[in-house]
Formats: structure tokens, C-alpha cells, sequence
């Protein structure tokens, strides 16, 4: 299932089983495996990979040669250096956001992943 608004570059694959949201970018060789789910405003960047089953959160970036092998959290970036580690808030994500909105965001991404 594909959504709306979404641009997918050339030499991309979407598997099967899979489900896009809206307005996601996917940029040249984007490899989605098998029952990936990819939430609305995503960008990805060029050959970067999606394992099977894995859920993409909603305003979050994938670098290009990115390899990603778990869940990657509304508004997160994933780095290709950072293969199993989460990287700094995305910039892009964010940026869409009201301040108020900003702030919560900030504090459950402290909560979650910050604070022990």
C-alpha cells in the first residue's frame, strides 16, 4: 500500500506486504524489505537498506548508505556511521513543529532515550 504525495526515485524497491504513508522521499537504489512500514514525511536518503519488518516513524531521515535493522523512532535520523544507534534528533523533522511542540518532543525523546 502506497500513500499520497510520495516521490520514489529511480532503482528504488518497495517489497511486498509493505505500507507508505504520505509525502515520503525515497532517493535512487532505496531498498524497503518485506513488511516494512514507513510512516508520513520520511526522507530517505540513496542506497540506503530497510530491513524486514521494521517501522520507519513519521518525520524521521535515513542517511544515504544507511543499513537499517530496527525501528527507528518518530523524529530521529539514522547516520550511516550509526548503524545500531540512534543519532541526534532530526533537524528536519522538527523544524515543522510549533515550539510547544518542539519542547514535548524534546522531553519524551530525553525520557526514552537519554535518561536512565
Amino acid at each position: 500500500m502506497i500513500g499520497s504525495d510520495n516521490t520514489i526515485l529511480a532503482y528504488s524497491h518497495v517489497a511486498h506486504d509493505c505500507v507508505l504513508g504520505n509525502h515520503i522521499v525515497a532517493s535512487n537504489s532505496v531498498g524497503l524489505a518485506g513488511h516494512v512500514i514507513v510512516e508520513d514525511h520520511v526522507t530517505f536518503g540513496a542506497l540506503c537498506g530497510i530491513h524486514q519488518f521494521c517501522r520507519i516513524g513519521a518525520y524521521s531521515m535515513v542517511s544515504a548508505f544507511a543499513k537499517v535493522v530496527q525501528d527507528i523512532t518518530p523524529f530521529l535520523s539514522r547516520t550511516a556511521a550509526r548503524n545500531y544507534s540512534f543519532a541526534e534528533q532530526s533537524r528536519f523533522g522538527t523544524q515543522r513543529l510549533h515550539a510547544e511542540q518542539l519542547d514535548r518532543v524534546k522531553q519524551i525523546y530525553r525520557l526514552l532515550f537519554r535518561e536512565d
